[in-house]
């Protein structure tokens, strides 16, 4: 039975340049990840903290 997809044959270096492209993408998508969650996090604990310290300081 043949494949309906084979995996194409590639030099050592056609390999690298598609490892070091995908690897750039992928850590490029974990860090826009990342910051998205810090961001999210920040909005989330910094608002409300913001909100008692400027009650606290200014009291309105």
């Amino acid at each position: 039975m043949k494949h309906s997809n084979p995996q194409p044959l590639m030099t050592y270096s056609q390999w690298c340049t598609i490892f070091k492209h995908r690897l750039k993408k992928y850590i490029r998508r974990k860090l826009y990840n990342g910051l998205q969650w810090l961001l999210f996090i920040l909005f989330m604990v910094g608002i409300p903290y913001g909100m008692i310290v400027h009650w606290l300081f200014f009291g309105y």
